[in-house]
């Protein structure tokens, strides 16, 4: 029970080991495909509902949510597309930035030491902020680190899988580039008292998000952060995705197992697709969509 996430290609095929996007000849197409549908879409055939009905019957009923107002994609592995991201190519460097010019800018100043004669106490003081701004970027790297580039849900509602923006590093920690996760694990970590405030910006808890209100979509930072069960574990999420269904992902990890029953459920045809085609296609269809 594997999800696999291609390098070249959108990591759409989960635990079933299917590929999520076959390799396409860009050099190939004709001007004449472009009025082509890229993406196929179908109505899914959820069948008579018994097995996620048997499935949700031992949960109590404040432990369910129906989801009943935004259009839920289903891939063809049979899971639920809920979170994509990919990243600008230059997004990393400018977000790390912040760290690069004031390291930079110290250590060109530690070495010339321009303040050796009228202020001598500088050369110790630069060295503490240059030391302590190499410990804030190594510290950030967690939360660039912990970056997610999707978020699949299961057939049954229960379940959701975590895909990682950063396969080839996190491979080389021997981090796991993929994390299965059951709903009923993502509780809030232990607060107040004598436990620190939760850094960063927590992931909006009520739906619909208002996107114009500061206090419901967090400060300027590029993430949105959600803790669970410690203070240590939490998944970074971009504030403006190419697409998120926040109706079920703001109650999915609000610790509700989802309902589909009364969900308008579409099928995604992607096996023949590219990546680019497919991101154009969810960032349209994406009501949410800021991107």
């Amino acid at each position: 029970m594997n999800s696999k996430v291609n390098g070249g290609q959108v990591g759409l095929a989960t635990r079933t080991g299917q590929r999520g996007f076959a390799k396409k000849n860009r050099q190939g197409q004709r001007a004449g495909d472009s009025n082509k549908e890229p993406i196929k879409l179908r109505k899914a055939d959820l069948g008579d509902g018994s097995n996620q009905e048997g499935h949700l019957a031992q949960y109590n009923t404040d432990q369910i949510y129906t989801a009943q107002y935004e259009r839920l994609f289903q891939l063809e592995s049979g899971y639920y597309l809920l979170y994509y991201h990919r990243p600008e190519r230059w997004r990393m460097l400018k977000l790390y930035l912040k760290f690069l010019i004031p390291i930079v800018g110290l250590f060109y100043l530690i070495k010339k030491n321009p303040f050796y004669m009228s202020y001598p106490a500088m050369l110790p003081f630069m060295v503490i902020c240059f030391v302590g701004t190499i410990i804030s970027m190594i510290k950030y790297s967690r939360v660039t680190n912990m970056m997610v580039h999707q978020v699949q849900m299961d057939p049954t509602g229960s379940e959701l899988m975590f895909i990682y923006q950063n396969q080839f590093f996190r491979r080389m920690r021997n981090d796991k580039p993929e994390q299965p996760v059951l709903i009923q694990q993502l509780v809030d970590p232990p607060q107040g008292g004598h436990y620190k405030p939760l850094p960063g910006d927590k992931f909006p808890t009520t739906y619909p998000v208002d996107f114009e209100d500061i206090f419901s979509t967090g400060g300027p930072s590029y993430f949105y952060r959600k803790y669970y069960i410690t203070q240590r574990l939490f998944f970074s999420f971009a504030k403006k995705p190419m697409y998120c269904n926040f109706e079920v992902l703001v109650n999915a990890l609000n610790q509700k197992v989802v309902d589909m029953s009364k969900a308008d459920v579409v099928l995604v045809k992607t096996s023949e697709s590219s990546r680019d085609d497919f991101e154009r296609f969810i960032s349209k269809m994406d009501v949410n969509s800021q991107y």
